[in-house]
C-alpha cells in the first residue's frame, strides 16, 4: 500500500542524461543546505565536493526552454496566441506549486510570528522581491524562481517580437537575443562591481548571485546550447566527448578557485565566475543529452530525484529545515551526535517523502492541464 502511494510512472521519452544533471543539481543544493545541521568541520570537508546546483539548474532550464521556443518559432507563427500558449504551459509547470508553498509559509508566519505585515510578502507572488535588491530572508530559496520567471517572460517576448514584428529568422533571433542579453547583463555586473566593495561571501551572494538583473544571462547560455543543438546537431554529437571533458575541467577549476578564494571577491567572482560556470555546464550537455536511457536501481533513483527536484527545491529549506525541524525540538529526545543524526534523518526523509507526494498528487495534475495549451506541431 505504502509503495503504491509513492510509486511514480516514468515516461519512456525522458532523456536520462539530463535527469543525471538535474538530480545532481538538486542534490548539491539539498546537501549544501543540510550542511547547516552538521558540525563545522564536516561542513567544511563537504564544501570541497559541492558545486552550485542552482547555476546548473539555470543552464538546464535555459537549454530546455530555449529548445521549446526554437521549435515553436520554426513550426508555428510568432503571434500572441502561441506566446500565450507557451506562457500557460510554463506557468502551469512552475506557478501552482510555488504559490502553494509560498502561501503555506505565509500562513505559518502569520500564526507563529508576532509581527506580521502581509505587504512584505505580496511581492513574492509578483516575483519582484529581488529584481535589483537583496533578497529578503523569508523563503530565501525563492530568489532563483524570480530569475527563472523573468526569463520566461523576457526571452519569449524578445524572440516573438524579433520573428513576428521584425521578420527576423528564428535562427538569427535566438542567437542575437541570447548574445545581447549576455553582453548587457555582464556589463551590468561589471558596473555594479565598480560601485560596490565586496569583502565577504555573504555580500557577494546577496548582491551578485541572487538578484534577477545579475543572473539572467546564465539562462541565456542554456539558450545558446539549445541553439547549437538544434541548428548544428551533427557538430553537437560529433564533439560531445571533448566538450564534456572541457566542461568538467572548467567546473572543477571553478570549484577550486572558489574553495581557495584565489581571486578574493573582485572582478572574477563578481562578474565572470557566473559566465564561466554557465559555459562549463553548457559544455556538458552534448554528451549528457545523448544518454537516452538508464537501467537498474541507481538509474531509477536518479530519475526519481530528477522528477521531484522542483518540489524538493521548494520544500527542503524554509519548510523542513528552518521550520519543521526546530518545531519538532528534537533536542528533547536526543543530544550530541544522536541529535545531529536525528535532524539529518528527519531532514532527508521528510523532504523526499513530501516532495514525492507533492509531485505525484499536485504537480502532475497541474501539468496535465497543459495539454489544452499544446501547439499542434510541438512534441510534448
Amino acid at each position: 500500500m505504502l509503495k503504491s502511494i509513492f510509486k511514480l510512472e516514468i515516461d519512456s521519452k525522458r532523456i536520462f542524461g539530463l535527469d543525471i544533471l538535474r538530480a545532481a543539481a538538486i542534490l548539491f543544493v539539498v546537501i549544501a543546505h543540510g550542511g547547516m545541521l552538521l558540525p563545522e568541520e564536516i561542513r567544511n570537508i563537504q564544501g570541497y565536493f559541492i558545486f552550485d546546483g542552482v547555476s546548473i539548474f539555470f543552464i538546464l532550464s535555459g537549454y530546455l526552454i530555449g529548445g521549446i521556443l526554437i521549435k515553436i518559432l520554426e513550426t508555428q507563427k510568432a503571434n500572441l496566441p502561441n506566446l500565450l500558449n507557451f506562457w500557460m504551459r510554463r506557468w502551469l509547470r512552475t506557478i501552482p506549486l510555488y504559490f502553494l508553498i509560498l502561501t503555506i509559509l505565509i500562513l505559518i508566519f502569520y500564526v507563529f510570528k508576532s509581527e506580521f505585515n502581509l505587504s512584505e510578502y505580496i511581492k513574492y507572488y509578483l516575483f519582484i522581491q529581488n529584481i535589483n535588491t537583496i533578497h529578503p530572508e523569508f523563503f530565501s530559496e525563492a530568489w532563483s524562481l524570480a530569475i527563472e520567471e523573468w526569463f520566461y517572460i523576457l526571452a519569449p517576448i524578445t524572440l516573438f517580437s524579433l520573428v513576428g514584428i521584425f521578420k527576423m529568422s528564428p535562427k538569427k533571433s535566438v542567437f542575437y537575443a541570447a548574445f545581447v542579453f549576455i553582453i548587457l547583463i555582464t556589463i551590468y555586473r561589471y558596473n555594479l562591481h565598480l560601485n560596490l566593495n565586496i569583502t565577504d561571501i555573504i555580500e557577494w551572494d546577496n548582491n551578485f548571485r541572487k538578484t534577477v538583473l545579475t543572473r539572467l544571462d546564465s539562462l541565456m547560455y542554456g539558450v545558446l546550447a539549445a541553439f547549437a543543438h538544434f541548428y548544428y546537431g551533427d557538430h553537437w554529437v560529433k564533439y560531445k566527448y571533448p566538450y564534456f571533458i572541457v566542461g568538467l575541467i572548467i567546473m572543477i577549476a571553478i570549484r577550486l578557485i572558489s574553495i581557495y578564494q584565489l581571486h578574493g571577491y573582485g572582478i572574477y567572482f563578481s562578474v565572470f565566475s557566473f559566465s564561466l560556470a554557465a559555459i562549463g555546464t553548457a559544455l556538458l550537455l552534448p554528451f549528457l543529452s545523448q544518454i537516452k536511457t538508464g537501467t537498474g536501481f541507481i538509474a531509477k533513483s536518479v530519475t526519481y530525484i530528477s522528477l521531484i527536484s522542483y518540489s524538493l527545491y521548494l520544500t527542503h529549506l524554509s519548510l523542513i529545515q528552518l521550520w519543521l525541524i526546530p518545531t519538532l525540538n528534537l533536542s528533547q529526545y536526543f543530544n550530541g551526535n544522536n541529535l545531529i543524526l536525528a535532524q539529518i534523518f528527519v531532514y532527508w526523509t521528510t523532504s523526499i517523502a513530501l516532495s514525492l507526494l507533492l509531485y505525484k498528487y499536485f504537480e502532475i495534475p497541474c501539468m496535465n492541464l497543459r495539454e489544452r495549451f499544446k501547439p499542434k506541431n510541438i512534441a510534448k
